[in-house]
């Protein structure tokens, strides 16, 4: 049997989902008039939480209904506070276990799960395989000795330098206190004296405006980080109902750290002054000093250069007439 104030409940969400302001101030109104009736009824309380969860507004709507109720007495007044408080807290935890069920079945940003690192072949991983595999036919195929030990030299250095430079470790978090979600991707590895890059996106499932900052904080960034030219390790976030905005840091590393890692967190403070801390999260240091640079310089413009004279030098000797 249809419980009484479900068809009541479902007019309503229709209300609030109206386009027209005056149609949705006669939802909130009369969804206030069934609170009153049933906020006894601990089935209608189980089915109105997910509909207030989806509105940013309802406590507000409620409170200022409330607030504008004439009471007699001052007994009933004090309890219907009372019960609005305990709405409000159950809406709260309704929407964390929600954001909690979605990211326990939401793949992350490569699809690993949340807070680890992806459990698939990354990009590099297979690039790596592949340069490799390439490299052992050409030592095969390739008449001269000279031209075998630059391909043996490419493949040993790629094995080797690859994870240092290629590494990446993906995040997802939620943010309970701001009901919102970080998801940031970081190198594994810093090298001293490159510049390095954190790639973050902000979604807002709220159905307000989130506005606020976004910090990147080090352990010791005095001595030990400098932010790009021009950059800054903060951030302004200003993120629309059920949309998302990235972000991006941009440092480098001046000094290797004695314990061989660093330390950093994020910090989100809203422009309501509600802030949220995120675990520490820490950088492994290359051994080798401005790898990615050097790597770019290798296989740049110049240094491809001098790699394909060196492939084809025999050849160019004999255009050239030389030996």
């Amino acid at each position: 049997m249809t419980t009484p104030y479900k068809d009541r409940l479902a007019a309503i969400q229709q209300l609030l989902a109206s386009s027209q302001q005056e149609e949705v101030e006669e939802g909130y109104d009369s969804l206030f008039d069934l609170w009153l009736e049933n906020s006894d009824v601990p089935g209608f309380i189980q089915d109105l939480i997910p509909i207030a969860a989806t509105h940013g507004t309802f406590i507000q709507e409620f409170k200022d209904r409330l607030n504008s109720l004439i009471t007699k007495d001052v007994i009933t007044d004090t309890y219907l506070q009372q019960r609005l408080n305990s709405l409000e807290s159950e809406i709260a935890k309704y929407k964390i276990n929600s954001l909690k069920s979605e990211n326990a079945t939401a793949p992350s940003l490569i699809g690993g799960t949340a807070g680890e690192t992806n459990p698939r072949f990354a990009f590099w991983q297979i690039a790596l395989a592949l340069i490799i595999l390439a490299a052992l036919g050409l030592m095969i195929v390739l008449p001269n000795t000279f031209q075998k030990g630059i391909m043996f030299v490419i493949a040993i250095s790629c094995a080797v330098v690859f994870p240092y430079i290629f590494s990446q470790k993906q995040h997802r978090i939620i943010a309970e206190e701001l009901n919102i979600k970080l998801n940031y991707s970081f190198p594994k590895y810093l090298s001293v004296g490159d510049e390095n890059i954190v790639d973050l996106s902000i979604e807002n499932p709220n159905e307000t405006r989130f506005t606020g900052e976004l910090t990147m904080v080090f352990d010791d960034d005095n001595s030990l980080i400098a932010p790009a030219a021009e950059k800054s390790l903060s951030a302004h976030i200003d993120v629309f109902p059920h949309d998302r905005a990235a972000k991006q840091f941009n440092f480098s590393l001046k000094n290797k750290p004695a314990d061989g890692n660093i330390n950093f967190y994020f910090l989100v403070l809203s422009s309501s002054g509600t802030r949220h801390k995120t675990n520490n999260e820490f950088f492994l240091i290359s051994p080798i000093p401005h790898l990615r640079s050097i790597w770019s310089w290798l296989f740049g413009s110049a240094g491809l250069g001098a790699l394909i004279i060196a492939l084809l030098w025999e050849q160019l000797k004999k255009i050239l007439g030389i030996g």
